[in-house]
């Protein structure tokens, strides 16, 4: 123990004079201990977290949900939307819980939609960069139409991340700063968490598998004698394992695995001869991250993410169906960051690319049935829609800085990026899809001919080739002062992409005013505009397809030539008349403090989404255009009323938001293709395509959601729990009324809207530690979902008549 006798001398300016004057402070002794500093803990000690943090004033409609939480969240399945679903103006699809195969089978992150914007028209990052796919993902179904143009299961997110290795997830779904853009619904950042600067190791676990989902089984529509569908039968798995490794004192590295994967046995329907095929997926996670501190004010990061994705699927209706599709994401980067005096800076540099290559045969055929002997149906398929590639690179600068200024803070930045996006049909495709009885001889080289049947008509999809390339610039500032009890930001941001050629400026607008202690009314006016789809700028690169029909005539044996009956051509769009869709927003939020150490926050949001891309038709009788447009529109609009607080070991959030999402009626950029499966909906005849867009779009507006949340530690914090209780309120539907119409000759089914009745449901996440020490710990992982097992009233497709009931996942982790 020491004591020194220390004086300070205060240095002052005067405004009249500039004259410099010190003016010594006598301080005494002061008494130094000397300390060393300890070891980082080596294991994470969990206690009770916040379900989700979101209650700064000026970010009104950010939410935060934190590393303790995460990890106590994620006993089951690696899906980064679990994370977040929860959370106001967030909508997950309302058939999550239905029972179909390859929705157990996936093992990617769900889609989702934030404000009433569409799963496409959020701004996903990780780590403050964009992991966007740009390609059509809502058309990613295994239907035919949806499969010659893209790969089915594919989602808005080309590059997953484990969570394990997150420090938060930030989610941001109103009053969005001016640093972000290239949205219309919200922003996502997922952080991954910065190095140890101690030696640590960490491996987690999980399984599930058939036997621990109770299905539901509903059989309201089954006619008397129909025997249910059998249940599904699968397993799933993930592991991860990661490494903390200090390899100098000022370089710091993070290194990291993990697998997750699912095996689901399809049985073939029992005209196909009812056999049991397995098809798997399986999704893969490197990372490896480095922090080196150069000197106190400069540190360099260098990261690299690498996720390989593998989906395998067969159609039970179709032999020889089988295909494979390999999907791999990538995103790398290097940044600097630092400060001088009062201002700091980050500069940042990243590649992203997304490889998406499917294997499958390139011609499908329909037989009649009684001339095969593997299907006893009246028409019999094999094959597949030949292989498709999609690529998508994208190039990116970004730098920003935040400056006292005028007693407050300036904040800009500026993005550059580049991306190209390549979609490849390497080989000409046969789709063969009229067929007649036949019994004459079959010419050489006729594969639709087998003796007692001959293909009649069929679609020619030739190899085809289209690439698109653009660059983007943006340029933002934010300037923020409080004056008084009034806090003020105000920003702009600037966008021009070279695709479109448009200059877009969005202005931001937030002010927040404390009228009573800790009381907050926050007042935001804010323009947003939309990330780039290039799906129809690829599509408008597409080679006509041609179709072609001929005659068989039975009694004679004599079959005509192919002649072609029908040209489709490419999408038309000009992009010098193309404008870029917005959302203009107007939001309030009044939060007030409460017992509990709590807050109390009521908030409303409405958006008005204008310039969206559609379609119109032109159809000569042979020839069948898609012209591009600015005609669509939508607006959204929000109530939310949110609380969270605790006390000791407990903390507890609740939220419920009542939504209406409104769409003007348009078809949207996708278009739909095939027009000959048609039904009668709301006044007048539409495509089943048509119907089935709607329905997508309804799945993510449920009009009144609500979640209640509970974390506790119990026992010394021997044992964490995490209590969820979600509720869904009653939800119409458009689906087939079972009757039908007849219009000008022609009889078509007629949809409705019907209605699915509320549903309550809640979650429960365990976590026991079993090895409890300062240097390793062992925890014992559970999450029931569902755990009163509640019906779901999700929709059961055609011939599925299971959903999902109570499910369990077990899992582990250990560190060290």
């Amino acid at each position: 123990m020491k004591f020194t006798h220390f004086s300070l001398a205060v240095v002052a300016i005067t405004p009249c004079s500039n004259m410099v004057y010190a003016e010594p402070i006598d301080l005494g002794e002061l008494e130094i201990v000397e300390s060393t500093v300890q070891d980082e803990p080596a294991v994470q000690q969990h206690k009770a977290a916040d379900i989700y943090k979101s209650y700064d004033p000026i970010d009104s409609g950010k939410s935060v949900i934190g590393k303790e939480m995460i990890s106590q969240s994620q006993a089951g399945d690696n899906d980064t939307t679990r994370l977040i679903q929860d959370l106001p103006n967030v909508q997950i699809d309302i058939d999550q819980e239905e029972v179909s195969l390859q929705r157990i089978q996936s093992v990617r992150p769900s889609d989702f939609s934030i404000s009433g914007g569409a799963t496409f028209e959020n701004n996903i990052m990780i780590d403050g960069i964009g992991v966007n796919s740009v390609q059509d993902t809502l058309s990613n179904s295994f239907s035919d139409d949806d499969q010659l143009e893209f790969n089915a299961g594919v989602t808005a997110q080309s590059v997953y991340v484990d969570p394990s290795l997150l420090e938060s997830a930030e989610v941001m779904d109103s009053n969005v700063s001016a640093k972000y853009g290239q949205f219309l619904g919200g922003a996502v950042n997922y952080k991954i968490r910065t190095p140890s600067k101690q030696f640590h190791m960490n491996m987690s676990g999980g399984y599930q598998a058939d036997e621990m989902v109770h299905y539901k089984r509903d059989n309201s529509d089954m006619e008397e004698g129909e025997e249910p569908s059998s249940k599904p039968n699968f397993y799933k798995y993930n592991g991860s394992i990661s490494f903390d490794l200090p390899l100098t004192e000022n370089l710091l590295t993070l290194v990291s695995y993990s697998r997750s994967a699912s095996k689901v046995t399809y049985t073939n329907d029992e005209t196909y001869g009812g056999d049991n095929v397995p098809n798997r997926d399986i999704s893969e996670n490197y990372l490896i991250k480095g922090v080196y501190t150069y000197s106190d004010n400069l540190s360099f990061i260098g990261q690299l993410i690498y996720s390989p994705y593998i989906h395998q699927y067969t159609s039970s209706n179709v032999i020889n169906s089988f295909q494979e599709t390999s999907s791999s994401g990538m995103q790398g980067y290097i940044a600097a960051e630092g400060y001088q005096g009062l201002t700091t800076w980050n500069s940042k540099f990243s590649i992203t690319t997304n490889d998406s290559s499917r294997d499958a045969a390139d011609t499908k055929v329909r037989y009649v049935g009684s001339s095969v002997d593997w299907c006893s149906k009246s028409n019999c398929y094999e094959g597949s829609l030949g292989d498709l590639d999609f690529l998508q690179k994208d190039y990116r600068w970004s730098f920003d800085m935040t400056t006292p200024l005028w007693s407050g803070d300036f904040r800009w930045g500026a993005d550059l990026s580049y991306t190209q996006a390549e979609r490849n049909r390497p080989n000409d495709v046969y789709s063969y899809t009229t067929s007649k009885k036949w019994t004459g001889t079959c010419e050489d080289g006729d594969i639709t001919c087998n003796g007692g049947s001959i293909g009649t008509g069929y679609t020619y999809y030739p190899a085809n080739f289209a690439e698109v390339t653009y660059s983007s610039q943006a340029l933002w500032l934010e300037y923020e002062r409080q004056i008084a009890n009034v806090n003020i930001r105000a920003g702009l941001r600037g966008e021009h992409n070279e695709f479109l050629n448009n200059y877009n400026v969005a202005p931001r607008l937030t002010v927040n005013w404390e009228f009573l202690t800790d009381t907050y009314l926050t007042i935001g006016a804010n323009r947003y505009y939309a990330n780039n789809m290039v799906s129809y700028a690829l599509r408008s690169q597409d080679a006509s397809t041609y179709a072609y029909k001929r005659t068989v005539n039975s009694s004679t044996g004599e079959v005509s030539d192919w002649a072609l009956k029908k040209t489709t051509s490419a999408y038309l769009f000009d992009t010098d008349t193309l404008k870029t869709p917005y959302s203009d927003e107007l939001t309030a939020a009044l939060t007030f403090p409460t017992p509990l150490q709590g807050n109390l926050r009521l908030k409303t949001v409405y958006r008005q989404n204008r310039d969206r891309f559609s379609v119109s038709d032109t159809n000569t009788g042979t020839d069948y255009y898609r012209n591009m447009e600015n005609e669509g529109k939508s607006d959204y609009l929000a109530y939310t009323l949110e609380w969270s607080g605790g006390f000791e070991h407990h903390r507890f959030n609740a939220n419920v938001t009542w939504s209406e999402t409104h769409y003007f009626g348009q078809k949207t950029y996708t278009g739909y293709e095939d027009t000959s499966d048609e039904v009668y909906y709301s006044g007048s005849v539409m495509t089943r395509d048509e119907i089935n867009e709607l329905s997508d779009i309804d799945n993510y507006a449920s009009p009144i959601k609500a979640s209640i949340g509970w974390s506790a530690d119990w026992f010394n914090r021997r044992l964490v729990t995490n209590t969820k209780v979600n509720y869904r309120g009653s939800y119409s539907y458009i689906g087939d009324s079972q009757e039908n119409i007849e219009i000008d000759s022609s009889t078509y089914d007629v949809y409705e809207d019907l209605k699915k009745e509320s549903f309550l449901t809640m979650d429960l996440n365990l976590l026991y530690k079993l090895i409890n020490s300062e240097k390793q710990q062992l925890n014992l992982k559970a999450s029931v979902k569902n755990v009163f097992d509640s019906s779901p009233n999700a929709t059961t497709s055609e011939g599925k008549r299971y959903q999902t009931g109570r499910t369990l996942w077990l899992g582990f982790n250990y560190a060290m």
